[in-house]
């Protein structure tokens, strides 16, 4: 919840630098300098708000094609994820978040990725990596 204060106060505050940057400003290239620059400060704003409220579970609410072939083909990997994590590292896991890991890995942090599956070792982690769908 705090977190989420935070980031409303912060929200707050790029609105009123924004209106400022439409009233204030005269000249052209300080005027798009000041809207990139609040570009940028949103879009880490909303990074922020995005990891505090939805954490490593973001990816659920992204969605996914209703035909992926990345995705058909994740049967596999999933299953070897699932063996590997067990055999080498001692981690159970459910299949759906070996699929899952493996979808969305590209947007996830290892912080996240810890956050799933507790006790993972920077190998398992590398073994995720070289399993993983790219980032489309």
């Amino acid at each position: 919840s705090s977190g989420i204060n935070a980031e409303y106060g912060d929200m707050r505050q790029l609105l009123t630098q924004n209106d400022s940057s439409i009233t204030m400003v005269k000249e052209k290239a300080e005027f798009w300098g000041r809207r990139f620059s609040l570009d940028d400060s949103l879009k880490h704003l909303l990074g922020k708000a995005e990891s505090s409220v939805l954490g490593p579970w973001k990816g659920l609410l992204l969605g996914a094609p209703v035909h992926d072939v990345r995705r058909e083909g994740l049967g596999k990997p999933a299953a070897k994820l699932k063996r590997e994590l067990k055999r080498k590292h001692k981690v159970e896991v459910t299949s759906f978040l070996c699929q899952y890991l493996l979808e969305h890995y590209s947007i996830l942090t290892n912080e996240e990725v810890l956050e799933l599956v507790p006790g993972l070792t920077p190998l398992a982690l590398e073994l995720m990596e070289s399993l993983a769908v790219p980032a489309s």
